[in-house]
């Protein structure tokens, strides 16, 4: 079978599934590449399958395995990005993914299945199902409400059901359907590029999210608790202040040699 019409195949699949048809055949592309490459495949061969004319081409679909932290400035320019976006609907939409993300520290599957009833939008606490279906009761920042209310008021409404839907380029919503969880990574990819950010990932979001609780003090038992992890020894792998964090700590260590 010929590489264009895999990728037809991928495309038509997923816009039957409402998700964005040329985003997922990208996304495709770039795993098979990424795959070939990593398992020491030349780039130089990868380009020839992938019908690039520069194998400089090539390397920007070879995605970094390194983790790594996200920073203010840069979530401020991914909510932008989503506000500039003339389908104000999905705009709206994909703020409030990034909000949910970052806010919560969310798996990206956990926030495609979320309902509108797991908000209590009095305490800002949230109902997760995890991993084996585990549910887990969390908080939100109460400074979420500027990223969930104009989805919620403008258009998703108040209706039980899925919170996040489809939405079509005319920005009609799908509303009794489900987003796949790969829409979050390929929501994510767009607004990268609309914003003229470096590669990271929906996952990468929630690893700042941990880091960020653990650099505010607090304890790695509590943050393992909220991002539904089933060891503290998984939170800790999460923990990206490196050596800036161990400076701090030194400098808590006071030696008694000052002169009385």
């Amino acid at each position: 079978m010929q590489r264009n019409t895999v990728l037809q195949m991928v495309k038509r699949r997923a816009e039957r599934l409402g998700m964005d048809g040329n985003l997922c055949t990208h996304s495709f592309r770039a795993t098979g590449i990424t795959a070939y490459v990593e398992a020491g495949g030349s780039l130089q061969t990868a380009a020839q399958m992938a019908g690039h004319a520069d194998v400089r081409t090539t390397q920007l679909y070879v995605r970094s395995s390194e983790s790594r932290a996200v920073g203010q400035d840069e979530l401020r320019k991914l909510f932008e990005a989503c506000r500039a976006d003339q389908n104000e609907a999905l705009g709206a939409r994909d703020l409030a993914i990034f909000a949910v993300l970052y806010g919560g520290g969310l798996r990206r599957a956990e926030v495609a299945r979320l309902d509108y009833e797991d908000f209590d939008f009095e305490r800002y606490g949230l109902l997760i199902r995890g991993k084996g279906n585990k549910e887990r009761r969390i908080f939100l920042p109460r400074s979420i409400e500027g990223a969930l209310q104009p989805w919620v008021d403008f258009h998703r409404g108040s209706s039980p059901g899925p919170f996040f839907v489809p939405v079509s380029r005319n920005g009609a919503l799908q509303r009794a359907r489900y987003i796949h969880p790969d829409v979050v990574y390929n929501v994510t990819q767009k607004r990268l590029r609309e914003a003229g950010l470096k590669a990271m990932t929906p996952h990468d979001l929630r690893r700042t999210f941990i880091s960020d609780l653990l650099d505010r003090s607090v304890d790695v038992t509590t943050v393992s608790h909220h991002v539904g992890h089933a060891s503290v020894q998984t939170t800790a792998r999460y923990d990206r202040r490196g050596d800036r964090a161990l400076e701090a700590a030194a400098e808590e260590i006071q030696l008694p040699l000052a002169n009385d």
